[in-house]
This record gives structure tokens, sequence and C-alpha cells, in this order.
């Protein structure tokens, strides 16, 4: 695990969800603290600290990222959390965090932005500190950390958040002051790309139990799933769950591309912008379709779907709502980064070796990339009314770029396994988002209830023209 690819832990990530989202969410937080193996990290520090984090006994250190402050918010350049070095070179925190996690296990430690005494204001000014929950070898004696307030949360109950006031509480510098916010930031990347992990986790787990209650509720004679209605409904998520697992890898791969090539981070930045938003809206609504399906059952914390959609919930905002990744995107394509190149040539990068068989598929994304580029030299031709328009690009470059990628699979998959499954659902999920758009080749809503078996029994679909299969 200690040379484990990011990509694998986020995989990781995904399965654990599928049993609940606070074991995704643990995962996530504690990844976090790759900080600790930071060039800046004091030796001392990193030899004492990662270890407890990458135990395997369950005496593991849960960490979590501390970065909102109570008037800031995602501002975290606003931080006013004040950092003083002491003689032995660790440093002493004064001040508050507002969303507190991975707060009250027998060990955990979080990262936070803090300015060091005389530092500049602003971003510019902080540094990144490891704050543990105890100050001595064994883990016994408490740090300064004085918990205000437990929040009483819609969802993800079992992991607890707090308000806590740093009285001074005893923390080691691993990024130095004028560093800390951009580390702060790629820490959050990390995040949001976890974040679409597991909300790809949760639509995939509102597909089973939808499956599950389906085939084994029998009403008027007739078990659901025999009901073309509500196998529609079934399929409606499923499409929504390839989609959302399609931009969640492509997230989890960007992340360790970034981390092994500097300048693949612009690429990073804006599909786990694009991920964290789509995903968290797409299993929002999966879990809500399968509390629905399971009926007033559903709504009773007697069933896992209840839990499921409360917690879901919480996807859309961690790290950052729809409105702050749409800030986050427009510093990628609307100011001095390439951002709006890098998107048009992952589209082109997918198109341009598609299989004759998916001549539609190439048509679409032409048409396509040719929208967007219009649309991104117009937005830069309009440079005041940038903030204006954040939102529409952000759902418009997350459609495309989702459709592009279930291409890019479904071309993998009909050349390499003579299976078409993929490249129905890739004509779904365009018939669904654009209707009656770009309709190149034509789809019919039927081919899908035609192949509900095959789907939903994983058994390949053989490939055949058009919308026949």
């Amino acid at each position: 695990m200690r040379n484990a690819s990011r990509n694998y832990i986020k995989t990781a990530s995904w399965l654990r969800v599928l049993t609940s989202l606070l074991l995704s969410r643990i995962s996530c937080l504690s990844s976090q603290c790759i900080w600790l193996r930071s060039p800046t990290s004091p030796p001392a520090v990193k030899d004492k600290y990662l270890p407890e984090i990458l135990r395997t006994d369950g005496e593991t250190a849960i960490c979590g990222t501390w970065a909102t402050e109570r008037h800031s918010g995602s501002d975290i350049g606003g931080t006013v959390t004040t950092a003083f070095r002491q003689d032995d070179g660790s440093y002493r925190l004064q001040g508050h965090n507002w969303f507190t996690s991975a707060f009250g296990f027998k060990k955990f430690m979080g990262i936070k932005t803090a300015r060091a005494a005389e530092a500049p204001t602003g971003g510019k000014g902080l540094g990144l500190y490891l704050v543990p929950s105890h100050i001595d070898d064994d883990w016994a004696v408490g740090n300064n950390l004085d918990i205000k307030h437990l929040k009483r949360k819609l969802g993800t109950r079992g992991l607890p958040t707090v308000e806590v006031d740093l009285q001074g509480a005893l923390a080691y510098e691993i990024v130095p002051a004028g560093q800390g916010l951009k580390a702060m930031m790629t820490a959050l990347g990390c995040s949001r790309a976890h974040n679409a992990m597991g909300a790809a986790g949760v639509m995939r787990r509102a597909y089973m139990e939808s499956l599950c209650w389906a085939g084994n509720r029998e009403t008027f004679g007739k078990k659901l799933i025999e009901r073309p209605m509500v196998q529609k409904r079934i399929l409606d998520i499923a499409v929504q769950w390839m989609a959302g697992s399609a931009l969640a890898f492509e997230a989890a791969r960007s992340f360790d591309d970034a981390a092994k090539d500097s300048r693949k981070e612009p690429w990073m930045r804006i599909v786990t912008a694009l991920a964290k938003f789509r995903t968290a809206e797409q299993a929002v609504w999966c879990a809500q379709k399968a509390l629905e399906l399971v009926g007033g059952n559903g709504y009773t914390e007697d069933y896992a779907t209840a839990r499921q959609f409360r917690d879901a919930m919480v996807l859309p905002v961690w790290e950052g709502p729809e409105q702050i990744q749409a800030l986050e995107l427009m510093r990628m394509i609307a100011g001095d980064e390439p951002g709006d190149r890098l998107f048009l040539e992952k589209i082109a990068s997918v198109r341009d070796p598609l299989p004759a068989a998916m001549n539609g598929e190439n048509i679409n994304l032409s048409a396509l990339a040719s929208t967007m580029e219009r649309s991104f030299k117009k937005m830069r031709a309009e440079s005041q009314k940038v903030e204006l328009v954040a939102d529409e690009f952000l759902h418009k470059m997350s459609d495309v770029l989702t459709y592009a990628l279930l291409c890019e699979e479904a071309a993998w998959i009909y050349e390499n396994k003579n299976d078409g499954t993929k490249l129905l659902i890739c004509r779904a999920y365009h018939a669904h988002v654009w209707p009656g758009e770009f309709a190149a080749p034509s789809f019919s809503p039927g081919a899908l209830l035609r192949h509900f078996n095959h789907i939903v029994q994983s058994e390949p679909i053989p490939p055949g023209p058009g919308s026949n299969w």
C-alpha cells in the first residue's frame, strides 16, 4: 500500500462505498496526509506519524483536512488561525476550525492551514501544519483542542464533524508559509476525485438495491422487475451509474498522471472539478430513484435506501458546491491557463481513433467540439461576463466529457470484446442529454429495454446496426 497509486486507493474507495459512504470518506480523509511525505516535512515528524496512518492492525490513526473557518468558508486565503514557532521547531496554533472531520477517533490528526506570525495576509502567507490529537508518544495526553459544538448533520452521522478551537494546539509545519494554500488546494483536488469515486459507488449501490428489490417484490401477480416501466427506471439508473463511473475514473487517472508529470496538473484540475460536480448530482438522483422504487419501505430506516439517500445529499456539498467548482473551472479556461485548448484536445483524442462502426459518435463529438469551441471564443471575447456563465460551462463541459469518455470505453469494448453493451449505454446517455440534437446515429429507447436481461445480468450484447439491436 505504501507504493500504491492513488488511482488504486480511489478504486478501493469506490468499493468501500458499496457498503457505506462513511468508509469511503475515511479513506479519502486519510489520503490527504500524503503531505507528510513532502520534502519540507521534518524527518522526525514523518517518521513518527506516517507509520501511524499506514498501520493495518486496527490501530490506524485517521486524518482529516481542516481548512474551513467560520468567516471564510471555501475562501481558504481568508484563514486567520495563527502559527507561533517554538524554540524546538514545533508550532502552537491559535484559532479555530468550523468543519472538523475525523474528530473523536482513538487516534486522529488533521492538516490545517494557518498563518505564521508576521506572515502577509491572503493565501501567500499560509503554511500547512500537522495537528495530532495527542502530544505524547503513547497517544494518551490530549492536544489543546476544545470542541465547541458537534454538528447535527442530515447524513453521514457516523463520521463526527465538530467546531473546534485550537488553544495553543501543538502542530508541526509540513509545508512552509507561502506554499500552504497551493498544497491544500492539491489536497482538495484529491478529495474531489475521491468524492467522484464515492458518488459512483452510491450510484452502483442504488442500482443494486433497485435490482434486488424489483427482483423479489411481487405485486398484482407479477414481480416488479417484469414490468416495463420498472425496467426502464432501473436502466435509467444504470446509464447514470456507468456515465458517472467513466468520469470518476478519468478524474482518478488524471490525479495519478499529474503526480508523475506536473505538466498534466491543469487537466487534473479541470477534470476533478467537472467530475466532482456531475457525479454528485447523478448520485443524489440515483439514490432518490432507488428509494422511490422501493416505495414506503425505502423511506424507513429499516432499509438501506433511506440512509443512502441522506448520505448522498452531502456529495454536492463536500469539497465545494457547484458554484465553487464553476469558479475553479473558470480559472482554468478563462484566464492564462490553456484549459479550453486542453479540453478540445481531449475530445479530439477520443474522437479520431473511433472505429468505423462508431461513425455516428464521431459526427456527434465533432459537432459538440465545434459548439464548445465557439462558446470558448465568445467567453474570452466577453471576459466581463465570465462569472455569469461559469455554471453554464460547468454543465456543458461535464456532459460533453462524460459522453466522450463513454465513447472511448464503448470503442474499446466493441473492438476487444465484441460487446455492444457500452455503445448502447453511450447512445442512451447521448439521447438523454441532447434529445433531438446531434442525433447521429438515431436511437430508440426501446433498444435498451430489448436488452434488459443482458444488461442486468452483465452478459455481452452482440453488436448490431444502429438501434436495431
